[in-house]
């Protein structure tokens, strides 16, 4: 199924704190117990606001959608995992050289092709709600950091990989000692 296009709509700045927020990885970011290599994976914010880290919101789209075409620029992300973070769980306070406190807020910024295209933006914490600032680099380390620890793979495991971890239960179990 293809991503849902903007159209005329506008964005829809409404995040619920449970929304799910989308995330491509690249598969070798990712160890065999799905936990995430930090220097492999890549967040890089820049001057305005549409350069800050992309992802899918689960409002206006999917899984999926992380890895279709239309959302990503044209470019094949086939081989990407999707993993996602909870809105409630972006980072907030993190800190900056000088003690100033950024926060971490999603902005729906809907593509042609994909309206469910958002963004994570900063702002220094007692900046208006919606502004934008791009973060230092201690607050670029320290949200990196925050935000790869609350991503949670998205995809279920597959039919094969179900099977393998029950053989090896299986196994493990037939090799301990009987009580």
């Amino acid at each position: 199924m293809r991503p849902t296009k903007s159209g005329q709509r506008l964005p829809d700045q409404d995040f619920d704190g449970d929304e799910k927020l989308f995330r491509r990885v690249p598969a070798e970011c990712v160890g065999p117990e799905n936990e995430l290599e930090p220097s492999c994976v890549q967040v890089s914010f820049g001057k305005t606001l549409k350069s800050a880290p992309s992802v899918i919101r689960e409002r206006y789209g999917t899984m999926r959608d992380a890895l279709h075409l239309l959302c990503a620029g044209e470019k094949d992300v086939s081989r990407f995992i999707v993993f996602y973070l909870k809105v409630r769980d972006l980072p907030k306070g993190c800190l900056s050289g000088t003690g100033e406190k950024f926060d971490f807020y999603p902005n729906h910024d809907p593509l042609e092709t994909c309206y469910a295209h958002s963004v994570i933006a900063c702002q220094k914490a007692d900046s208006p709600i919606g502004s934008y600032r791009e973060p230092t680099r201690p607050v670029k380390n320290e949200f990196k950091a925050k935000f790869i620890a609350a991503l949670a793979r998205a995809e279920a495991p597959t039919l094969s990989e179900s099977l393998i971890l029950d053989a090896k239960k299986y196994w493990a179990a037939m090799q301990s000692p009987r009580a």
